[in-house]
């Protein structure tokens, strides 16, 4: 990477070229003091180099290249690593064991105090002969921890024909104790496993589980309406209307709003009543979390919800509580297309343009504005941190990767005269903004909040979308000259960056710029 010399950079004096590339419109100026920061630390470089020679992804290498007995030694030798990561990618790779020391595996996994281990150890049931399966799956279901419970019951159908029934109904057992405890998220769990038990228990089930206080119990009873017959669905729909109903009278605003994922477990002619019942509310957010799920009413009849939400849009902006301003310029993507222009540049005029294209990843995370609040981000692959203190919300994210991934991501970031030459006047990759070597063996990685990403965007208008699409075929072609394989690359990966102007206001006459995140999975061909 051609990059000044540490003696050469300043507080005050920093290459033009690297500020350009590496500036992001409406986030903090590069400064020599900020990219000090960034490469201070040669030990960390080394440190992070070194642990990539032990790291998971180089035990999984030396796994694949050993053989028989070596391999049956290394995983064996994995699973008991003092590297947790090491643990869960040996815990994947009993599957590729000798299919006679599949089972002593899983069972030296499960025995493995982590519950991340104990789950990928389960799932390898299904490289075991059929014979051994139904006492290995009854190994899992007797396990303490409801989540390996819950895999352990999805691997019933790799077992002998005759002894399903029997583990079905042990698996009942367990939604059954799993719905009488006092754990909100146990019985969440138990709600989801209901598919597993024998067929002419479940209509019961689910109609416990939506009688259930708990809105986010009865959300994931509702995703089992599925698995009845289409008569025996008749019933619970109608549970379901009721629910959504009495959730909309709930004092409490969030399970109001969560009223609206309930919709979609009715039939299509039955949520436009309720839909009407939620952007008839007096919340916006509560209006809000209602337009968003119009795409599941009929065809039809979108287009006069769509009339309410506009309606609805048109009052929150004038209203003088800014909260509700925010919420309702956050809505403009539930309305017709023709009707969005003008709302762009009404919003634009009240200095909203900031809600169009937040980043969402804060939504429904908990994650508020008092200093010092952390919160661990699900999501698959590599693990995130959101932090709600006041100066990095919106800003910074901490993710914790692998060090492979890392020094392949590190190295596409660096090298900003690829991206130069390929037509790019920035680089188009995840911003790094400092990064340090863990007590587990992983990077903690503190990286640049964007706005939204690509499929949010192009769900809600097709602005831009020729500009876009360029940019993303721009960038997979780079990797695809460098031989690095992104893992995810799907349009949830690529964050769109809006222009700013020196007021922090958003640009929409300008195309913004597209960025390609989270490289948890990347590896070098």
């Amino acid at each position: 990477m051609e990059i000044p010399k540490r003696e050469q950079i300043t507080p005050k004096v920093l290459s033009p070229k690297y500020s350009e590339m590496y500036d992001i419109s409406g986030q903090k100026e590069i400064t020599g003091h900020s990219f000090d920061r960034y490469v201070r630390d040669k030990e960390q470089d080394e440190a992070i180099k070194e642990q990539n020679k032990k790291s998971a992804t180089a035990y999984i290498r030396e796994i694949f290249n050993a053989k028989g007995e070596e391999q049956l030694f290394l995983i064996k030798l994995g699973l008991s690593n003092p590297n947790i990561e090491v643990q869960k990618a040996s815990a994947e790779m009993i599957v590729f064991a000798p299919i006679e020391e599949v089972a002593s595996l899983i069972k030296l996994g499960l025995s493995n105090p982590d519950i991340e281990v104990q789950k990928l150890s389960v799932r390898a049931v299904t490289m075991t002969p059929k014979q051994e399966t139904a006492s290995l799956i009854m190994l899992g279901l007797d396990n303490p921890d409801i989540e390996v419970q819950k895999v352990s019951a999805g691997m019933i159908e790799f077992a002998l024909k005759e002894e399903r029934a029997f583990l079905r109904n042990i698996v009942l057992e367990k939604v059954r104790q799993g719905l009488e405890n006092s754990d909100i998220e146990v019985q969440k769990v138990s709600a989801g496993m209901i598919f597993y038990v024998p067929a002419e228990e479940r209509v019961f089930l689910i109609k416990q589980c939506l009688e259930n206080k708990n809105i986010k119990v009865q959300e994931a009873s509702g995703v089992m309406i599925g698995s009845v017959s289409a008569e025996e669905r008749i019933s619970l729909r109608e549970i379901v209307i009721k629910k959504v109903k009495e959730g909309l009278k709930n004092p409490d605003i969030e399970i109001q709003k969560a009223s609206a994922e309930m919709v979609w477990f009715v039939l299509e002619e039955d949520r436009v009543p309720l839909m009407m019942l939620g952007l008839e509310n007096t919340n916006i957010e509560v209006q809000k979390a209602f337009a968003a799920i119009i795409r599941f009413a009929p065809e039809n009849e979108r287009a006069s919800l769509r009339e309410i939400v506009l309606e609805k849009i048109k009052q929150g902006l004038e209203n003088p509580d800014i909260k509700i301003q925010k919420a309702a310029a956050g809505m403009i993507w539930f309305v017709a297309e023709e009707e969005k222009k003008e709302l762009f540049n009404l919003i634009m005029e009240k200095g909203l343009g900031e809600e169009l294209v937040e980043s969402p990843i804060y939504k429904n995370s908990g994650v508020d504005d008092k200093p010092f609040i952390t919160q661990k981000f699900k999501k698959t692959g590599s693990e995130t941190t959101l932090i709600g203190r006041f100066e990095l919300k919106g800003k910074t994210i901490l993710r914790h990767i692998e060090p492979n991934a890392f020094l392949i991501w590190q190295r596409i970031y660096d090298d900003y005269n690829v991206w130069e030459k390929a037509g790019f006047d920035y680089v188009p990759i995840e911003p790094i903004i400092s990064y340090k070597l863990n007590e587990k063996g992983l990077v903690d990685v503190y990286s640049g909040v964007l706005d939204l990403n690509l499929m949010d965007w192009e769900s809600k208008t097709d602005i831009f979308k020729d500009e876009l699409e360029e940019q993303k075929k721009k960038i997979l072609d780079v990797l695809t000259q460098l031989k690095i394989e992104h893992g995810h690359t799907h349009n949830n990966n690529f964050c769109l960056r809006f222009f700013r102007d020196a007021n922090g206001k958003v640009d929409f006459n300008r195309a913004p710029r597209l960025y390609l995140i989270d490289f948890d999975a990347v590896i070098s061909l």
